[in-house]
Parts: structure tokens; sequence; C-alpha cells
């Protein structure tokens, strides 16, 4: 929701001393009904892309901007095929927040891409990804994954309040991930 996003956002600043989002550069659109794929929205939607000329859109997260059937590898290309005209006629990078699949969530990093819920076209379409596993106590495992780079070996932060701005959090770097999760 737009306040949780924003209790999130203000955590954050607090702690990097950015006492107001208008100072951030940051716009925010929550609309839910948005659907990519819609033809009737992607006109309001462009209107709003033409007035603030986004560097990057986060799309938080992807099932909920479009009525594709995720397993339908014919629908989830009208989607992707829709977010490349967008990033063609904006020059603007996006984002999307997407799930991992239950059942290959808890399996070792590999082949991360497989991991994720629905089409492989969704996999195909991606040029980059961050794939998160919980590791407990705030801990998250990162497997950033460049299709067109030299890989960069997993690593491992921690979300921790922030103890100097009591009202904020941080993320620690805790190292290269050392230990691979056993099935």
């Amino acid at each position: 929701s737009a306040q949780l996003v924003g209790y999130r956002l203000n955590k954050l600043f607090i702690s990097h001393q950015i006492e107001d989002i208008a100072d951030s550069g940051l716009n925010f659109v929550f609309h839910k009904q948005l659907k990519l794929d819609d033809p009737k929205w992607i006109d309001p939607f462009k209107l709003v892309l033409d007035t603030v000329r986004p560097d990057v859109i986060f799309v938080d997260t992807f099932r909920r901007y479009h009525s594709a059937e995720e397993n339908a590898s014919e629908e989830m290309n009208v989607v992707c095929e829709a977010l490349d005209s967008i990033m063609e006629a904006y020059g603007t990078t996006i984002v999307l927040i997407h799930h991992l699949n239950k059942e290959f969530s808890q399996m070792s990093p590999g082949d991360d891409l497989l991991a994720l819920r629905g089409s492989s076209v969704i996999a195909g379409w991606v040029d980059s990804a961050l794939i998160f596993r919980k590791e407990g106590g705030g801990k998250r495992n990162v497997n950033l994954i460049l299709k067109h780079q030299t890989p960069i070996e997993s690593f491992v932060f921690e979300i921790k309040d922030d103890e100097v701005n009591l009202n904020g959090i941080k993320l620690e770097w805790l190292g290269k991930a050392r230990v691979v999760r056993e099935e």
C-alpha cells in the first residue's frame, strides 16, 4: 500500500539524512487497477509517463499489474512486449518486483531464473535479476544474475535498525555468501 511504502521510505530517508521526500526526486503512482496488458490503461499510463519522464519504473508486484495467466507463455509475451514498448518509448528502465515459485524458492541457488513464478517468458525477458532468499534473523542472501555480463558472487546483507537515527533502518553488508543452502 502507499502508506507502507511511505513508512519504509521514510525510515530509509531518515538513515540517509534526507528530510523531505520531495528532495529525493522520487514520484509515486499507486493505481492497482492499472493493467499493462489492457489497452484501456496504456494511454492514461503514458500521460503519466509523459509528465514524469522517469528514469526507472518499479512495478510492485508484477502480478498485480497485468491480467495475463502467468503460466501462459502467449499471454505473458503480450505483457513483456508492452514493457518493451514503454522502455523504448521513454528510455526508461523497468524493475519488476516478482516472486519465486514456492517449489523452487527453497532450493539452493543454481539457475535462479527458473525459480521465477510463471512462464519462462518472464525469465527470458529479464536482462538482470536480483534473487533474494530469506536466511533468517533479517538476513537475505542475494544472487545477482546478469545475462550479458560476468557473474557476480552471491552476497548476504542484514536489515537492521539504524543506531544513529533511531527511526531509521539500514542495510548492513555481511559479505559473500559462504554457505549454500542444503536441500
